[in-house]
């Protein structure tokens, strides 16, 4: 007798807005940054083609879920660009073309253009499809983009990675807790770097299932788990907390983040605009008790080393 079929009900496809902004390059540098802020997701940057005009212009992409009223992005993106171009009237006037992108074409996209590159001096980002010869003071970490962001690209994600580096140098920690872990990058570097335990949250279902795919390819199951509930129901406390999100959550979360940390242990934020949000999460976390070990910049980004 033969047995019925068995299905599965995915969820459909997804769809995204690819946003291709062009501008002068005076002005991209800007423009990224709030892309990055608007989309609170990866974006790319390229430079002008050789044979380009002198300055070269510059694209900015970036993609828009559909699920996150596209509409009202795409305005506020318009608004920001005319902003821009009457700032700066000489320059080449920034433009923006849209198109759709389904989910399949997105994993197709980064797997053409995403190759291995070091992320600090020890830590090195591969993708599964590419080959690399590590040195011997390397650690490679295989990582594939999937749908969640967090391979490495972003500013954000070093400095919190050289941080964390600092933190393993002093004193290495055995238990890591990774707040809004993505794909699991940062956690999964605590990992190989030695910690015993790393508990990785986020409250996207896609970041997660990205995370334990990346956390099985890594073969890093005895170390790292992805713990599907809130941060305030975490009992545990951990002798390193990360979380690289924006300044506005951190804040938010000020209370359980503290409240998850181990006494005398170490703190990494990132996520966070040089400027008034780097002020403003320093007095936060300092009220709370913390002190400020060590800063790093870079594009624009501020990540901050704490501890009890």
């Amino acid at each position: 007798m033969p047995q019925p079929e068995t299905t599965f009900n995915h969820r459909p496809p997804r769809s995204w807005q690819k946003i291709t902004i062009t501008a002068a390059s005076d002005n991209a540098e800007m423009i990224a940054d709030f892309m990055a802020g608007l989309t609170e997701s990866g974006i790319e940057q390229i430079s002008g083609a050789p044979g380009s005009p002198s300055p070269a212009p510059e694209q900015i992409i970036a993609y828009l879920p559909e699920e996150r009223n596209p509409t009202q992005l795409l305005k506020t993106i318009h608004a920001f660009l005319l902003e821009c171009n009457k700032q700066n009237p000489s320059a080449l006037p920034a433009t923006f073309a849209q198109e759709t992108i389904i989910e399949e074409d997105w994993n197709r996209h980064w797997k053409k253009h995403f190759k291995p590159f070091k992320l600090t001096d020890r830590l090195v980002i591969k993708p599964s499809w590419e080959e690399y010869e590590k040195l011997p003071h390397e650690i490679i970490l295989e990582m594939d983009p999937g749908m969640a962001f967090g391979t490495g690209l972003h500013a954000s994600t070093k400095l919190a990675l050289l941080l964390i580096e600092e933190s393993f140098a002093a004193k290495a920690p055995r238990t890591v807790l990774d707040i809004g872990t993505g794909t699991g990058i940062l956690g999964m570097a605590c990992a190989l770097l030695g910690a015993e335990s790393v508990v990785g949250l986020d409250n996207d279902i896609d970041a997660r299932t990205a995370a334990i795919e990346n956390i099985h390819k890594n073969h890093l199951e005895n170390s790292m788990v992805i713990d599907p509930g809130n941060l305030d129901e975490i009992k545990a406390r951990f002798d390193l907390v990360i979380a690289n999100i924006t300044q506005d959550v951190l804040t938010l979360l000020a209370d359980d983040i503290l409240a998850s940390m181990a006494p005398r242990g170490h703190l990494v934020l990132s996520g966070i605009l040089t400027g008034p949000q780097t002020d403003i999460i320093k007095q936060v976390f300092g009220k709370l008790g913390l002190s400020l070990i060590n800063t790093q910049s870079q594009e624009e980004w501020t990540a901050l080393l704490f501890k009890q």
